[in-house]
């Protein structure tokens, strides 16, 4: 995953003990859940290094849910954790129970249920809100120099986090006035916000009120 960040050099080595990674999910298919692809490719990956893995996704609905051989919306309802439990063969934890203490790393897959379930990106743009678990589990992380990666979108996530608000507004509306809404350019968008989460101060960013069940 690209935008792994080694803070801690026992991860991958040789060491006897794993390293401990967790791969949260958001949904199973690449227009309103986890992209199955990089799903797959990181837990792949982290399978070849030796690491044990534990996946965990919110207990909560999907924003939408959408027919992957038209891209259409289709009026279901479906749960994020319960739709998530496909790629991991149903071993997997509500994200709530997730104790950032307990691992070396944390991976978040790509697809657009980064920016319609764990955050409100895909409906409100720069003004987009952080599921609370995600947005506390991203800032434990930081706090503990626990590793993360993040593949396509989902830097995204952590860029709100941490970013001050004018800032992220200011590369949104950059990118709009190219006149092109292509998932090429979210893309864009999220490595800017990757390599700008390196460089600035925190800032308190108000979350979205979405909440995710018990």
């Amino acid at each position: 995953v690209r935008s792994l960040r080694l803070k801690n050099r026992r991860l991958f080595s040789s060491a006897a003990r794993k390293t401990r990674t967790a791969v949260i999910l958001s949904g199973c298919g690449v227009y309103d859940g986890s992209e199955i692809t990089e799903s797959v490719a990181t837990i792949v990956a982290l399978s070849k290094s030796g690491a044990s893995i534990d996946y965990y996704a919110p207990n909560m609905n999907q924003f939408h849910v959408v027919d992957h051989t038209t891209g259409e919306e289709i009026p279901q309802k479906r749960n994020v954790l319960v739709e998530s439990a496909r790629i991991s063969r149903g071993n997997i934890s509500n994200l709530r129970d997730l104790d950032v203490a307990n691992y070396d790393a944390i991976f978040f897959p790509g697809g657009f249920g980064a920016a319609k379930n764990l955050s409100t990106f895909g409906q409100e743009g720069a003004d987009m809100g952080v599921l609370p678990e995600v947005s506390n589990l991203l800032k434990a992380a930081r706090k503990g120099n626990v590793n993360i990666g993040m593949a396509c979108i989902s830097p995204i996530i952590a860029a709100k986090v941490r970013l001050q608000v004018l800032t992220f507004r200011y590369l949104v509306k950059n990118l709009k006035a190219q006149e092109s809404n292509s998932l090429l350019d979210q893309r864009t968008l999220a490595s800017l916000m990757q390599v700008a989460l390196m460089s600035l101060k925190d800032s308190e960013i108000p979350l979205s009120s979405r909440t995710s069940t018990k």
